[in-house]
């Protein structure tokens, strides 16, 4: 069973039981900058204001440090396709990938990687969707975007360039979007749900705010991508309230940063 928007949505007291639409299907593959503050939960949380009568299912296949080829590798991702129907899967891979440094054979990887994932995705007649991460210092950013502008273009992936909203970002007005670990506060996963929200629905947000989102505090717990993250024990509820004024800082950064057209 998925984690759906209205099992969340109950512990934030907003779950509307009726939806005219099948639900959206979205599987999350990756590492820690997916499950840090629930990014699959604030997903829905933002589809759901988006497209009123169709909730999301979410769930994940994470690990810390998980890199895409290890998930191809081990046949857990196939596996997990070929028994559960997706429409979208979003494909995330080590932060600051394809960005390599030299002689660095795993992340000189991360693009055929990337699609040999896209490829078993469209097999499976899902929507394969890339989650490029970030670099901090602005002109790296700048040659990791358009490294992963070419590799986009090259496979015909459609692309939510996090890391270029992250540099968009007014975060005089939202509070910082990263930790100082490079992982995402929760202003950078939302930031992160906004870009993949914008990818999937052509570069298009809604303005206004989310309603408070429930989720779940993954850090921690001990999740390994042997299994879909909801067959694992949930662990304590993490509910996030974002205030109309960061929304709208959030919303104005990736519409500036818009999704790459994979073709």
């Amino acid at each position: 069973m998925t984690l759906s928007l209205c099992a969340l949505a109950l512990m934030a007291g907003s779950c509307q039981p009726t939806r005219s639409s099948p639900p959206l299907r979205v599987l999350f593959v990756g590492n820690s900058l997916v499950y840090y503050n629930d990014l699959p939960a604030r997903f829905a949380t933002l589809h759901a204001v988006a497209h009123p009568g169709q909730s999301a299912d979410v769930d994940m296949l994470v690990v810390g440090g998980g890199r895409l080829r290890q998930r191809l590798d081990d046949g857990v991702l196939a596996s997990i396709l070929s028994a559960q129907r997706f429409d979208v899967v979003v494909l995330q891979d080590v932060g600051g990938w394809p960005l390599c440094p030299p002689h660095h054979a795993e992340c000189e990887d991360a693009p055929r990687a990337l699609r040999d994932a896209s490829m078993l995705v469209r097999a499976h007649r899902a929507r394969p969707v890339w989650y490029a991460t970030w670099q901090t210092v602005p002109a790296a950013q700048a040659a990791l975007s358009a490294a992963v502008h070419e590799v986009a273009s090259a496979q015909g992936i459609d692309t939510a360039d996090v890391g270029a909203a992250l540099q968009a970002l007014d975060v005089t007005t939202t509070g910082a979007a990263l930790r100082a670990d490079g992982h995402p506060t929760q202003i950078g996963t939302w930031l992160a749900a906004a870009s993949v929200l914008a990818t999937l629905d052509h570069a298009s947000l809604p303005a206004s705010a989310p309603p408070r989102s429930c989720g779940f505090a993954w850090e921690g717990s001990g999740i390994h991508a042997d299994r879909l993250a909801s067959q694992y024990p949930r662990p304590p509820a993490d509910c996030q309230t974002l205030g109309a004024t960061q929304w709208a800082a959030i919303r104005a950064a990736v519409l500036e940063a818009p999704p790459r057209a994979g073709g």
